[in-house]
């Protein structure tokens, strides 16, 4: 091997060297009935790794638009985050109970409003934001049971809604 070319070890190498991950100590010998021909399976393993890597951003995505808001939206408060690209409103449709507290936060780059669609068109306005900057927030609270269809009055094709439900009743309870 010349100066300018290096050896890649693998960890199937390694292992079968009987080197380990501690500074490349060796572990001593093999547990009876281990066979180090067996670890060749390790590499596949490797070949893999990249797909994983590839993997993690939707991950990252799928956290944020399924996992956080479907459990935000049962807690205390739920959180909608303004996005520049769709869905927009993320979630676009979440459910709360009455009363329970809604707020919106811009993570985009852009201005962007919260406006309920009553607002301006003859009906009730239930809610309607301020422009809301990168990074500022706007919250509800004490909406009544119904449906709340909301948008941007900046990009009117940025477009939410909002159901608020009682609970069904339990029917294993019996009121007194």
């Amino acid at each position: 091997m010349s100066l300018g070319q290096r050896r890649s070890t693998s960890i199937v190498d390694k292992r079968r060297a009987g080197i380990g991950r501690c500074g490349g100590q060796a572990h001593g010998p093999a547990p009876a009935g281990f066979n180090h021909d067996s670890v060749g399976d390790v590499s596949s393993l490797e070949k893999g790794i990249p797909v994983l890597k590839l993997f993690y951003p939707f991950l990252g995505w799928m956290l944020l638009f399924v996992v956080l808001p479907a459990g935000l939206s049962r807690a205390g408060s739920s959180q909608i985050i303004l996005l520049d690209r769709t869905p927009f409103y993320a979630p676009s449709t979440m459910t709360i109970l009455p009363g329970q507290p809604v707020q919106w936060y811009n993570r985009s780059m852009q201005p962007h409003t919260v406006t309920h669609d009553g607002c301006g068109r003859g009906g009730t306005c239930a809610f309607a934001s301020q422009h809301l900057h990168p990074g500022e927030r706007f919250s509800v609270s004490g909406l009544s049971p119904g449906t709340y269809s909301y948008h941007c009055e900046i990009h009117p094709f940025m477009r939410g809604r909002l159901h608020v439900k009682r609970p069904a009743p339990n029917p294993g309870v019996t009121e007194l």
